[in-house]
């Protein structure tokens, strides 16, 4: 006996699956660095400029912003907009950069900024609809986080012994000290209102040791002197 199964019609179920491929953050291939390197031995002067170079590419194919914050927190713009610092804006591009292509941004120093100054670079797409930012990165070595900043001596009160006789010393005393950590003050007592690199171009009365803090020197008057005043 033969039994004969007629397939008549064959029923197929089409299933299509949509995959959303979310928007990845730019990376960095290059720095951050400071140029020059701004270090505890070698501060940046106040009104100096610390400029920060880097390299970042996109996966997308997308333009990308640097931005040094002064705290790890950063958001990413709207709209293709540059993203935003949390706390201080040390700097950041004000148009975007194409991928893989160096860029840098500049910060000038201020009075007001701290002997150390940590900072928090990130790179941000300029993605229309959904921007992103990258980890924060603070490089490495000299040329990372943190930049110095180096303040003038803290100069309150200068005395002497005035007058003395020739064949004594004649000593000036001082209130003085450095606000930076580790940094010593120096005192001289110039013969002129003149000064240039640390040193006295009219010649000097005086010259201190680098101390701490509250300096002195002192100048042997010689036999004979003439009697009267002398600037310093």
């Amino acid at each position: 006996k033969k039994l004969n199964k007629d397939i008549s019609a064959s029923t197929y179920t089409d299933i299509t699956t949509q995959v959303t491929v979310g928007n990845s953050a730019p990376s960095f291939t290059s720095g951050p660095a400071e140029n020059t390197a701004s270090t505890n031995t070698a501060p940046t002067s106040i009104g100096g400029t610390v400029q920060f170079n880097a390299t970042a590419t996109d996966d997308n194919g997308e333009g990308y912003y640097l931005i040094v914050c002064s705290t790890n927190s950063v958001t990413a713009g709207s709209s293709g907009a540059s993203p935003t610092c949390g706390a201080t804006t040390y700097c950041k591009n004000a148009t975007a950069i194409s991928s893989g292509t160096s860029t840098s941004c500049s910060y000038t120093t201020v009075a007001g900024d701290a002997w150390s100054n940590a900072w928090y670079a990130f790179v941000c797409d300029n993605n229309s609809t959904a921007a992103t930012c990258s980890s924060y990165s603070q490089g490495s070595g000299d040329s990372g986080s943190p930049f110095f900043v180096n303040h003038p001596p803290v100069f309150t009160v200068i005395g002497s012994n005035t007058p003395q006789n020739p064949g004594s010393n004649l000593t000036w005393t001082t209130t003085a000290s450095d606000p930076d950590t580790g940094s010593t003050v120096e005192l001289l007592v110039c013969k002129t209102n003149a000064m240039s690199s640390g040193a006295c171009t009219g010649g000097n009365w005086c010259t201190s040791t680098a101390v701490a803090s509250n300096p002195t020197c002192s100048y042997s008057i010689p036999t004979p002197t003439a009697d009267g005043s002398y600037d310093t």
